[in-house]
């Protein structure tokens, strides 16, 4: 059976997460866009 890891990364504008196999080579990666919201009072 195959072993990956998985990471998430955060910023500010998007989110990616990427999927590593043992020898760390990117097996598969998505990235979901953010759109920034400002409340106004």
């Amino acid at each position: 059976m195959a072993q990956y890891i998985g990471a998430v990364d955060q910023g500010t504008t998007s989110s990616h997460f990427i999927i590593f196999d043992h020898s760390g080579k990117i097996v598969s990666l998505d990235q979901v866009v953010r759109t920034r919201s400002i409340l106004r009072r």
